[in-house]
């Protein structure tokens, strides 16, 4: 299958996913504040290139300036249009219908609101808005915009990198883009949440998706990473965030060393990055000074490998160079495949002797360790250790603490035994106990503690058992397979 094609069947996938759940799923008559997108102000970039003591090459103001804001969904090109009042076109591209429409009532509604108000005589107006329903990978503009906004759009589609050049094809020179990704690494806890809420047959298409999820959330112990995960994350509150958090239809983020590839490809030239101070490259060499030798991409890509950007990166640019081409590979770490151990002699050890007992390696504990390995050959760059990182971070910042002050425990790196982390085997693979399954026959299962295992074979009870027991201890069992 090519890419274009796969691009294809996933931008599908999207689209019907927004068109059930509009995002954001805000009230239709909601309108923005006046001040609401301060942070998306073009003059935020011009500030940023005169930190960086770069020459003029930005207009001071946003006058005359031509917008795009890609993947726009309900509310934000309103947002865009009403702090940049001077400019000569907000242009607002997303691939739902039912997304699109309702942007245009809020506009619509806005202007208004503002005629009513008599906000022309107080200073305000909006400027013209364009909504264009279109995928962003497939549509053109020949004018070219002073100023794009991509924001949490990028990870949606099928080669990130690619939608990014395709983006800055249409960016004038010296024109200004605004990113905002998940952060790859850091939004693992998210993924392990949405494979248990999975496991148990929930999808965007559950009916009170919502009061499934709880119910099924709640038959983990306490204290669980999981758990925590869930409780601490504010798309809970309802079904469409639930599906935009945890059941979307294409989620592919990209490693800070990845975005630097695909960023300096696409020629644009780092300006600088406006999310929380703690999920920024500075945070790293406050932390352990030593660390400031490391390029700010590199301050990032640790921080990402020990789960420290805990909101999502927001990243400005420049376009300052020509486009070159791009890898496409989302992936940093070997694959699982490639670097999976051999499970035969495993295989043959449990055919002969049904009900010996054995040990399961923590699927988590191997991924965690694998992440912390990869910081750890960035961190001997400039003689430091990633044990050394993780007793700070131990010390300095701790567990995760939710809005109402209580501990989110398990969700960071320093509250697991670092040795063991960097020690624990790669499990065997799903389809090794699917050839198990079929040498041993229907009706083997797997026992822990003398009580069968959740699940209708061997590879679901094996996921039951990472997904439930794998964050809290390094080895799971003992287990049996019995017939």
């Amino acid at each position: 299958m090519t890419w274009f094609i796969k691009n294809c069947i996933e931008m599908q996938s999207v689209r019907q996913q927004y068109e059930r759940f509009p995002y954001p799923p805000i009230n239709a008559l909601a309108l923005p504040r006046r001040d609401q997108g301060k942070a998306l102000q073009y003059e935020r970039a011009v500030e940023l290139a005169r930190d960086k003591h770069l020459p003029k090459i930005l207009p001071d103001n946003h006058l005359g300036i031509r917008i795009l804001v890609a993947g726009c969904g309900t509310l934000e090109a309103l947002v865009v249009a009403q702090m940049h009042p001077r400019a000569k076109e907000i242009v607002a591209l997303d691939l739902s219908h039912r997304s699109i429409t309702r942007l245009q009532r809020r506009i619509h509604w806005a202007r208004s609101r503002d005629m009513l108000s008599l906000a022309r005589l107080r200073g305000y107006r909006l400027p013209a808005v364009t909504t264009i329903e279109a995928d962003v990978c497939e549509w053109q503009d020949s004018d070219g915009f002073d100023y794009i906004l991509a924001n949490n759009m990028l990870h949606h589609t099928e080669q990130p990198a690619v939608t990014l050049q395709h983006l800055v094809g249409m960016l004038k020179p010296d024109g200004v883009m605004r990113i905002v990704t998940y952060p790859a690494m850091s939004r693992f806890w998210l993924r392990q949440t949405s494979a248990w809420l999975r496991w148990h047959g929930l999808n965007a298409d559950t009916p009170a998706l919502k009061k499934r999820a709880v119910e099924v959330i709640e038959e983990l112990p306490q204290p669980h990473p999981i758990l925590s995960c869930f409780e601490a994350h504010s798309e809970t509150a309802n079904t469409a965030g639930l599906v935009d958090a945890f059941f979307h239809a294409c989620e592919k983020p990209l490693s800070p060393l990845l975005w630097q590839q695909a960023t300096e490809a696409a020629g644009l030239e780092w300006l600088g990055e406006t999310q929380s101070q703690y999920s920024r490259a500075e945070f790293l060499p406050e932390l352990m000074p030593v660390t400031s030798a490391l390029p700010a991409w590199q301050q990032l890509q640790v921080l990402d490998d020990v789960l420290e950007l805990t909101s999502n990166p927001v990243w400005w640019f420049c376009k300052r160079g020509d486009v070159k081409q791009v890898a496409t590979n989302n992936k940093t770490i070997q694959s699982e495949e490639a670097s999976a151990p051999d499970s035969s002699e495993f295989i043959s050890e449990i055919t002969s002797q049904q009900h010996k007992e054995w040990f399961l390696p923590s699927e988590v504990y191997w991924q965690l360790g694998q992440s912390l390995r990869q910081a750890d050959c960035l961190l001997q760059q400039v003689s430091c250790c990633v044990e050394d990182l993780i007793e700070t971070l131990r010390h300095e910042v701790g567990p995760r603490v939710a809005r109402g002050g209580w501990e989110l425990l398990g969700l960071t790196m320093g509250e697991y035994p670092t040795t063991e982390l960097l020690q624990t085997q790669q499990p065997i693979l799903k389809k090794s106990w699917q050839q198990l399954q079929a040498k041993l026959g229907e009706s083997a299962r797997i026992q822990y503690q003398q009580q069968s295992v959740p699940g209708n074979n061997l590879a679901q009870q094996i996921e039951w058992l990472q997904l439930y027991h794998g964050p809290l201890d390094c080895q799971i069992g003992p287990l049996v397979i019995s017939k």
